[in-house]
């Protein structure tokens, strides 16, 4: 083949494949054309199921936002209502005991066993451990040796209690399954209540200096479940305090609990 023969090809096959492309892009704009009703309602379907799909992620959102919310609420309800039926009973201990003020802080200690036996049995450990305790720090030193020894077996009937804190909603699933586990052990918890800011690292606090062990023994079996906590001991505050019940232990999830 001679070069102008083969230029002739080459122009022929260029010549043929413009026609060829011109030939597809009119069948894509007959076929565009013909069925583009079709593919704008394909096209809205899918807008519409994406915008479906966000709408059921968002109400999904709220709704596990306002699941949270009412734990919150409840367990806020369930401390507010505890704190009152406390605060009830030890206005009733009170209004006792003023009674009974010759008898308590007499010379007589058999006149004082009886009341306090009184007291014991007519009122709840909440109640009556703080009332007993509080007495013991104003009788002569000599004579608080037994209220100590019955204070310390009231104390012992009253299920030590761990108010959990968390962070973070998101904490709150890993919160309850320690909870769960925690609970297995014999101890009460309350809920899981949200705060706005707490501590880097997770802390078991305590409030009674006499409670510090049990603390630790307690801090070892959360440490156990692969929990690292640091005991925090706040007695030195709140030692005295009459709002806190005996046995009240609060657990502070760490921000990256």
């Amino acid at each position: 083949m001679t070069p102008d023969e083969f230029n002739e090809q080459t122009i022929r096959l260029e010549k043929e494949k413009l026609q060829l492309e011109r030939q597809k892009m009119a069948l894509e704009s007959r076929f565009m054309h013909r069925h583009f009703g079709a593919i704008l309602g394909g096209a809205v379907s899918l807008v519409a199921i994406v915008v479906s799909i966000a709408q059921v992620w968002t109400a999904y959102i709220n709704s596990q936002s306002q699941i949270a919310n009412e734990l919150i609420q409840q367990t806020e309800r369930r401390q507010q209502a505890e704190k009152e039926r406390i605060e009830r009973v030890q206005l009733e201990l009170g209004k006792f005991a003023a009674g009974f003020l010759e008898d308590l802080y007499g010379a007589d200690l058999n006149k004082r066993d009886r009341v306090v036996d009184i007291i014991t049995a007519s009122f709840p450990a909440e109640a009556s451990a703080p009332f007993i305790n509080k007495l013991a720090r104003t009788v002569e030193p000599g004579t608080k040796g037994a209220l100590e020894a019955r204070r310390i077996d009231i104390v012992a009937t009253i299920a030590p209690r761990i108010y959990f804190h968390i962070q973070q909603a998101g904490q709150r699933k890993r919160a309850k399954d320690l909870a769960e586990k925690i609970e297995s052990e014999g101890y009460v918890v309350p809920g899981v209540q949200l705060v706005s800011s707490g501590p880097k690292l997770t802390q078991l606090r305590v409030f009674k200096a006499t409670e510090v062990a049990e603390a630790r023994s307690i801090l070892e079996g959360i440490e156990s479940l692969g929990v690292p906590v640091r005991l925090v001991d706040l007695s030195g505050r709140y030692n005295d305090s009459p709002d806190i019940r005996p046995r009240h232990y609060e657990l502070w999830l760490g921000s990256g609990y």
